[in-house]
C-alpha cells in the first residue's frame, strides 16, 4: 500500500519536472519573447528573432509587399536588427491608401502575417461639368454628336453610365450613344465627344425602325451629368449638370457658306465676327 503511494507520488514529481523542462526548452527556443508585428512612423518592426542572421538575409524572413497581390515583389528597403527586433524601412514610402502586407517567419518556422496602412483621405470634389455642346436650346432630331466639357481632366471608362439622356417624363432613353472604347476624350482629358447612335437616326436602317431615334422631333430631352462621375484624381464631380433641349425637325440641307454673315472689324483691335444661320460642330469649328 505504502509502496504504491510512493510510486504514484514519484510519478507525479517526474511529470511536473517534465512540464517545467518542456517550458524551459520552449522559452530557450523562443528567447522568452512572442512574435509581434507593428508599423509606426513608416517602419515595420518584427519582434521575436533570437539567433544569428538567416542565411538568406533578413529579407527572407521579413517580407513586406505593397498592395493585395500575394505575387507582387517584395518592397525594397533597409533592414536593421536590435535585440530581438528586426526593423524594415521602405526605400520609397507607400502612397496614402496603399496597404502593406507583412509576413514574418521566425527560427522555429512559425509565420505571422499582418496588414497595415490607413485608407487615403477622399479627394475633395472640385471638378465641374462646364458646358454641353451644341450650346443652343434647340437640337435637330438628326444631331449626330455632342460634347461635354469639364473644368479639369477626367478619368475615363465610366462616361456611358454617368451621362444619360432623359425623356420628358424623366425616364432614361436606353442606348442613345455609340459606346466606343476607349472613350473619345481630347488630349487634355477635359472634353468628351459622344456620338448618338447613327443606326437610330439615319433613315431606312433596321435599328431606326425597331427602336426609334433617341431625339424625337417636337419633344424635349434632358442631358444629365451624374456627379458620381470621377475626375483624374478619383474625386466625384462637385455638382450635377442638367440641360434640357427641345428637339426640332431634322436638318437635311448641307452647310451653305454663302448664308454666313460676316461682320468686318472696325479697328485693328476688333474681332472678325462670323454668324452662322444654325449651330455648327463646336470642336470642328475651332480648327476647321
Amino acid at each position: 500500500m505504502m509502496g504504491g503511494d510512493n510510486s504514484r507520488a514519484g510519478s507525479g514529481r517526474l511529470s511536473a519536472r517534465c512540464v517545467i523542462l518542456a517550458c524551459a526548452l520552449l522559452l530557450t527556443a523562443c528567447g522568452g519573447h512572442e512574435q509581434s508585428l507593428t508599423y509606426e512612423g513608416g517602419v515595420v518592426r518584427a519582434s521575436g528573432w533570437n539567433g544569428p542572421a538567416p542565411a538568406g538575409g533578413w529579407e527572407s524572413v521579413l517580407i513586406v509587399r505593397a498592395g493585395d497581390n500575394p505575387a507582387a515583389p517584395a518592397m525594397l528597403g533597409d533592414y536593421r536588427k536590435s535585440g530581438d527586433v528586426i526593423a524594415f524601412t521602405p526605400r520609397f514610402p507607400p502612397s496614402p491608401g496603399v496597404k502593406l502586407h507583412v509576413s514574418f517567419t521566425d527560427e522555429s518556422k512559425q509565420t505571422l502575417n499582418s496588414i497595415f496602412g490607413e485608407a487615403a483621405d477622399a479627394p475633395a470634389p472640385t471638378t465641374r461639368p462646364a458646358r454641353i455642346y451644341p450650346s443652343t436650346d434647340e437640337w435637330p432630331a438628326n444631331t449626330l454628336k455632342m460634347y461635354v466639357e469639364f473644368s479639369a481632366p477626367m478619368a475615363s471608362g465610366d462616361a456611358y453610365r454617368r451621362i444619360r439622356v432623359l425623356d420628358a417624363d424623366g425616364r432614361v432613353v436606353e442606348g442613345p450613344f455609340v459606346e466606343i472604347e476607349p472613350e473619345l476624350w481630347d488630349p487634355t482629358g477635359t472634353r468628351l465627344t459622344l456620338l448618338f447612335d447613327p443606326g437610330r437616326i439615319k433613315r431606312g436602317l433596321v435599328d431606326n425602325e425597331s427602336s426609334g431615334p433617341p431625339l424625337m422631333p417636337g419633344r424635349t430631352v434632358t442631358i444629365e451629368i451624374d456627379p458620381a462621375m470621377r475626375d483624374a484624381h478619383g474625386a466625384p464631380l462637385a455638382e450635377k449638370l442638367m440641360r434640357t433641349v427641345r428637339v426640332t425637325d431634322a436638318v437635311r440641307e448641307p452647310v451653305d457658306v454663302k448664308a454666313w454673315r460676316v461682320t468686318a472689324p472696325k479697328s485693328a483691335s476688333d474681332d472678325l465676327v462670323i454668324t452662322f444661320p444654325r449651330p455648327l460642330d463646336h470642336a470642328l469649328a475651332q480648327r476647321a
